[in-house]
């Protein structure tokens, strides 16, 4: 297909394209207002990992990243990741980074970027 790049990954969390069409044309039939999907930039997910490893890590390592969907201020659907820990926990607090009273210690985070703004219109997913 042109514009998709196929990359051959071998895990136990792939499924086949057709499922996942199925599953993504199903959301857009049930939830015709609503985005279709998010953009996260990897770098930025790999930065909310090891932020939490460094300001959590002692009292409460990250098992997982559990991601909500939430309506923003401005009236768009968004996405706020949180840390999870070994009992199945959000980690919604974390202790303050020395020397720098500029950051939140909330432990939630939002860089999505949503769908349709960042669509691949050429994807089977789309």
């Amino acid at each position: 297909m042109a514009g998709t790049t196929t990359v051959r990954i071998a895990t136990t969390y792939n499924i086949p394209l057709e499922d996942a069409a199925r599953y993504t044309a199903r959301w857009r039939e049930d939830h015709r207002d609503s985005d279709r999907a998010f953009t996260i930039d990897v770098q930025e997910l790999k930065d909310i990992i090891d932020e939490l490893g460094r300001r959590h890590h002692h009292q409460c390592p990250i098992k997982e990243i559990r991601v909500y969907f939430g309506i923003k201020d401005d009236g768009k659907e968004g996405l706020i990741l949180v840390g999870v820990d070994k009992d199945g926990k959000d980690i919604t607090s974390l202790p303050p980074t020395p020397g720098r009273a500029d950051l939140d210690n909330s432990g939630t985070y939002d860089f999505t970027k949503p769908c349709p703004d960042t669509c691949d219109n050429t994807s089977p997913l789309s």
